[in-house]
């Protein structure tokens, strides 16, 4: 039941965020105002390709993304051009501007995409969390159907399924010829979630979800898209991984069992943190931050912490759905009026609604975040009844609440896009070091701020700095040294108070999406690293609205950005002081 198993926000938020037009928007306020520079034709230029590449960003769009190896090879040739006149232009690293922001986000973004290359992810993407039909699963239930001119653009989109489908196994096939493989634990997991999906009704498949909408004739056309082509191409790519791929997939469940495996997880770590850091120093890393957090549970629960923390997680969870809903609402607005003292910029928007998970089952993600379309647009955080009704589920909904809520993705997405500057990175590119990073050290302000409610309720949040620790440890574990399975849970076991099954599904998100994971404790540790040493450096001077503020006002930012903006800070708090002391 841990929040860092939720990859599916990434794609989520990123879609719902990116709206049309911020392109055309920027161009007509910078020509108003003053003659456009280079950096702004380069960002216009990027942001434009991106979506190009991407069109899978507008949940209204014609088509899907193109999976083929020409259209990779050619955003790779076009990421290489941009990232050469990115560097020309020199960006400050003192980030103390939009525009110096802003390149500077284009610029990691631009070199982590391009050394994440070598690992060649599209000749070997068979993962039941971000594999070729999970992927689409997702968009499915995003598409807009609101109007006939949507409508016809989701009846185009998916008429090329079949299409994309064909192309997936011929990249999957390529891989086999290349060296590439999936782990056949993930082959089976894949083949087992189509299995679950194929024996389903059509229109309960996940694909018809835009047919559960829209005007009567839409929905029967969309019935038939489903019927004649989504479901024959989703048995296709099934039938090719279970005759096909399976007995040629590997045992190893590493990335490091792939060609250049090794480069593979640096170009992760990369990716996904947004630093330069290696497995080892990230692993050395866990064992200090284990060691520390096992200190605290002791200090805190006593020599029996452990057994403890495992009795309390056991429990049973709520009764009732509505009981779950119900608790969920309380923890947020608790949240929600106690924020003010805490941060400075409280969103205008309303609070976010609290809805069940919509299928959710107990081994789905425990909740998840959905920002609205636009100011107007209520977002909604979406919360797994059946799992909070499973074992410790009334110890783990509130920092659930805070980590998705206030102070966490709530806060911090519908700040950045109320103080947006219209420049369109800041709702565009994703770096889950920052934006899971907030969550994760949202959910540990929480604490600060005496939002828990009961000694059941925190024991999540001790548990947590646990688990992240042996995040680092595993990961580098299972993708650098060469883990099985089953060593990785048992590390997690000996230390965390977590289930055996809850063990061995965090094992499996671990292998299904390598590095991933790895976003939230460093994430989280930067942003409290950097606090404390403008703590340190401005003592009794230290406002934290104002260090929140700094943190918050300008959308996802890679750590770097973010240590050198809240710097510039600290060091204008030191000078105003100064100032004033010599007057």
């Amino acid at each position: 039941m841990r929040v860092s198993r939720l990859l599916g926000r990434a794609a989520s938020i990123l879609a719902l965020l990116a709206q049309p037009g911020l392109v055309p928007q920027l161009a007509a306020q910078r020509n108003g105002q003053r003659t456009l520079t280079g950096a702004d034709i380069l960002i216009t230029e990027f942001v434009g390709e991106y979506r190009r590449r991407h069109p899978e960003l507008v949940a209204s769009g014609t088509s899907l993304f193109d999976n083929s190896l020409t259209a990779e090879r050619q955003w790779r040739v076009l990421q290489g051009s941009l990232l050469v006149r990115i560097r020309k232009m020199q960006p400050r690293s003192s980030a103390t501007s939009s525009r110096e922001v802003a390149l500077l986000s284009m610029k990691e973004w631009l070199e982590a995409s391009r050394q994440f290359a070598v690992c060649k992810r599209e000749l070997w993407n068979v993962s039941p969390i971000t594999g070729w039909f999970a992927e689409h699963r997702r968009m499915a239930a995003e598409q807009q159907v609101r109007s006939p001119e949507a409508e016809r653009a989701a009846i185009a989109r998916w008429a090329s399924y079949g299409h994309s489908a064909d192309t997936e196994i011929a990249n999957l096939r390529r891989g086999l010829s290349l060296g590439y493989v999936a782990p056949r634990i993930l082959v089976e997991q894949t083949i087992r979630q189509i299995d679950e999906t194929l024996r389903a009704p059509n229109d309960s498949f996940p694909l018809a979800a835009p047919g559960r909408r829209g005007s009567p004739e839409f929905r029967a056309e969309f019935a038939r898209l489903v019927r004649d082509q989504l479901v024959p191409a989703v048995r296709r790519y099934r039938d090719f991984l279970s005759d096909a791929y399976l007995s040629r997939s590997r045992e190893r469940v590493g990335v490091y069992a792939n060609p250049q495996g090794r480069a593979c997880f640096d170009a992760l770590i990369r990716r996904y943190t947004t630093t330069g850091l290696s497995a080892e120093s990230l692993e050395t890393l866990g064992r200090q931050l284990r060691t520390a957090a096992l200190r605290q549970r002791a200090a805190t629960y006593g020599p029996e912490g452990l057994t403890r923390s495992r009795r309390s997680l056991a429990e049973p969870g709520y009764g009732t759905a509505n009981e779950v809903l119900d608790a969920a609402r309380i923890a947020l607005a608790r949240a929600a009026s106690a924020a003010p003292t805490w941060f400075s910029a409280m969103p205008k928007a309303p609070l976010p609604r609290v809805e069940p998970l919509p299928g959710g089952e107990a081994s789905d993600p425990t909740a998840q975040y959905v920002a609205g379309c636009d100011n107007s647009d209520t977002a909604r955080i979406y919360v797994n009844t059946a799992s909070l009704q499973g074992p410790g589920g009334k110890a783990y909904l509130e920092r659930v609440m805070f980590h998705e809520g206030i102070p966490g993705h709530h806060l911090q997405l519908t700040t950045a896009r109320e103080r947006s500057s219209g420049d369109p990175l800041e709702n565009l590119l994703y770096f889950p070091a920052y934006s899971e990073g907030w969550a994760v050290y949202a959910s540990g302000v929480a604490a600060e701020m005496d939002l828990y409610s009961s000694t059941e309720s925190r024991i999540p949040v001790v548990e947590a700095l646990i688990d992240d620790a042996l995040t680092l440890i595993v990961q580098a574990g299972l993708h650098v040294r060469g883990w099985t399975r089953a060593q990785a849970v048992d590390s997690l076991l000996a230390y965390s108070a977590v289930s055996r099954a809850e063990a061995e599904q965090q094992v499996d998100y671990y292998i299904a999406a390598p590095g991933h994971a790895l976003a939230y404790p460093v994430g989280a540790r930067a942003l409290l690293d950097a606090r404390h040493r403008a703590e340190r450096v401005l003592g009794s001077r230290f406002d934290m609205r104002a260090f929140h503020d700094v943190v918050l006002a300008r959308g996802a930012m890679p750590l770097s950005v973010v240590a050198a903006r809240i710097a510039s800070w600290t060091h204008s708090q030191l000078e105003g002081t100064q100032s004033r002391k010599r007057q």
